[in-house]
């Protein structure tokens, strides 16, 4: 008596108990109070002991502060059926895996913190009693849900329970999210309970990787200069095509093995020293440099490369919004938040054995750049253009001495090009990328005067040697001129059906409106905005919209 009610909890829950009540007073929301929780006591001694608590607040007739009570029941004698299902529940509850237990009716009997967080629910209430169908699509509902669960209970149901398999979830707020499903079933002879358990696991993440992955492979099995990348340990990952080449190794024989197979002896025994070298000081005496090294093919011959290395800095988009919920699981996968393999060094080789290797690489590119069917236009901070390809002087219609080493401006309408060089001085002062590495719009200048629409992206091109003012920035045009008349065409073709006196609608081939005329509308008393996105089927009887579906799977 006289000491912290916190002397007789675990740690972890003393630890958040003042916080506890002081959400209380300022709130008077309960969440403990009037209910009744398993948890666990800690005794004297230190050993946890199984209680059922129930707390009730007695409130100061004169206003003053409340008081609590709390009716502890020791459970260490109901038996191990009951220890297991409170440690189970406690498991289950702290969980950052959303758990959904519903029952072979497909009612949700539970749900954890978790799975509030990622469908956006505010509290377990608005699930628990409701089908499970409400966590997913549209086209999912309780009978169709149901029917699901009854086929496997027939035993017609395979692969659903105690596989692995990607769904959509939809949320509170009609969006959706990509997850990953593991479904477990739980019977007990004991107490006649039967029940089944979702595991969850957001992958939104893993497709963009996934996605983002297949893109990075496809671009660097085209490179034509071998590209290795490794983590913090040496072990490689990528290994691209023209890699396959220069050292003669199968990729598959190369991934997931130690670096140092692709180097001399003399030089691959101190490799790993060099990698825990530089994690510990951070001092770059490779990275970031060009080096002249020796590389080993798979014969054991050796030939002369010039090796550039990067270190990935950073992460895909969107990282820092989610770090704060990925921090968790990267230390539970890596122990810690510093592992080297947690690092990715990209290295750029090639085979210098003779300086044709350069000129090549050079003459293939002015080759693709003067092929390219895009206009390709070059300049340096000034504004001054270094080069332009064949397709930009068809464009423009003028010839390569009339554009090089002329502004840039020149193509451009004059209300423009009075602001152009004080947009590339505003960018090079302050670095603020607002035309850079993005995609605009914008009207250009033709030789003749006439003015047209094109689309441009531009990129800014850093040389190697480090002097900025080398820097070049390229631009890729693409004009817009057919598109916007095949776009007024297609508005005429709108206004054309919208004018006809037969209903026109318009779907994909999954059976979602794409166009609905004036002459619909009035047939069906639907307006277009009501309709387009949404399946034909709501203009259909029943008795034919469920099975249009399979007609549609069975015409393609």
């Amino acid at each position: 008596i006289g000491q912290n009610i916190k002397m007789l909890m675990p740690r972890e829950t003393a630890n958040k108990h003042d916080g506890y009540l002081s959400r209380f007073h300022e709130t008077g929301v309960k969440t403990v109070i009037d209910t009744t929780r398993r948890l666990y006591g800690i005794r004297k001694d230190g050993r946890p002991v199984p209680l059922e608590l129930s707390v009730r607040e007695i409130k100061d007739p004169k206003g003053g502060k409340s008081n609590f009570v709390g009716f502890a029941r020791d459970t260490s004698d109901d038996g191990a059926l009951n220890a297991a299902t409170l440690l189970g529940e406690t498991i289950r509850d702290l969980s950052i895996v959303p758990l959904v237990e519903i029952s072979p009716k497909g009612l949700i009997r539970h749900v954890n913190d978790a799975t509030l967080k990622e469908f956006r629910y505010d509290s377990a209430e608005e699930l628990l009693g409701r089908n499970v169908s409400m966590l997913c699509p549209d086209e999912i509902d309780d009978e169709r849900h149901n029917g699901f669960i009854q086929r496997y209970l027939d035993g017609k149901g395979v692969g659903i329970v105690g596989s692995t398999r990607r769904v959509t979830g939809r949320r509170k707020d009609g969006t959706h999210v990509a997850l990953e499903l593991a479904l477990s079933e739980f019977r007990s002879d004991d107490t006649g309970r039967h029940f089944f358990i979702g595991y969850l696991q957001n992958v939104e993440d893993q497709i963009e990787l996934e996605q983002a992955n297949s893109t990075v492979n496809a671009i660097t099995n085209m490179s034509t200069t071998p590209i290795i990348a490794i983590d913090g340990s040496g072990t490689v990952i990528t290994f691209n095509e023209a890699a396959v080449q220069a050292f003669d190794y199968p990729a598959d024989d190369v991934r997931g093995q130690n670096v140092k197979m692709l180097m001399p002896a003399h030089v691959a025994e101190k490799h790993d020293g060099y990698l825990r070298t530089y994690a510990k000081t951070g001092i770059k005496n490779v990275i970031d440099q060009v080096i002249r090294q020796q590389g080993r093919r798979r014969d054991g011959t050796l030939f002369p490369l010039e090796l550039r290395v990067k270190e990935l800095h950073g992460t895909a988009r969107g990282e820092d919004e989610k770090a704060k919920s990925t921090d968790s699981k990267n230390v539970a996968a890596t122990g810690s938040n510093g592992n080297s393999n947690s690092k990715l060094f990209v290295g750029y080789a090639r085979d210098v054995t003779s300086d044709l290797a350069l000129e090549r690489e050079s003459t293939v590119f002015s080759i693709v750049l003067s092929l390219s069917s895009s206009p390709v236009i070059v300049i340096g901070r000034k504004g001054i253009v270094q080069s332009i390809n064949r397709a930009g002087l068809e464009l423009f219609q003028y010839s390569e001495d009339e554009v090089v080493n002329r502004n840039i401006k020149m193509l451009m309408p004059k209300r423009i090009a009075v602001n152009h060089d004080r947009f590339l001085k505003a960018y090079i002062a302050t670095g603020e990328k607002r035309v850079i590495d993005n995609t605009r719009r914008v009207e250009a200048k033709k030789k003749d005067g006439t003015e047209f629409s094109c689309e441009i992206s531009v990129r800014e091109i850093i040389p190697t040697s480090g002097n900025e003012e080398e820097t070049v920035y390229a631009g890729f045009l693409h004009d817009l001129t057919e598109e916007l008349r095949v776009q007024r065409r297609t508005q005429i073709n709108k206004a054309v059906s919208d004018l006809s006196l037969y209903p026109l609608v318009v779907m994909t081939g999954e059976g979602i409106i794409q166009g609905f005329s004036s002459s619909a509308s009035e047939c069906f008393g639907f307006t277009a905005d009501e309709v387009i996105g949404q399946n034909i089927k709501m203009l259909m009887p029943h008795s034919i919209a469920k099975n249009h579906d399979m007609y549609l799977r069975r015409y393609r």
